[in-house]
């Protein structure tokens, strides 16, 4: 079962990993600090995943504000091609 952004929001981190291993779509990825940030498209609409860079722990999992994915990723990627919008 797929989950609507608050759904997502609430759930714990576990069962964010499980929901966008099984169907979120891996976009791309940037660093920033001391983070690996990979973006996901979940259910129609993005996800942020914060990775440290020294161990590759998960810092955190949270929906990705439209700004956000447009002024950090659209450089690096075109959403028409995965059809996909912001």
């Amino acid at each position: 079962m797929l989950l609507d952004a608050k759904d997502f929001q609430r759930v714990s981190l576990h069962s964010k990993i499980k929901h966008l291993q099984q169907h979120g779509i891996y976009i791309t990825k940037r660093n920033y600090l001391r983070y690996e940030i990979w973006l996901y498209h979940y259910n129609g609409y993005f996800v942020e995943v914060w990775r440290t860079l020294s161990f590759g722990d998960i810092y955190s999992i949270d929906i990705a504000p439209e700004r956000s994915v447009k002024e950090s990723y659209l450089d690096a990627i075109n959403l028409d091609e995965l059809g996909l919008e912001v």
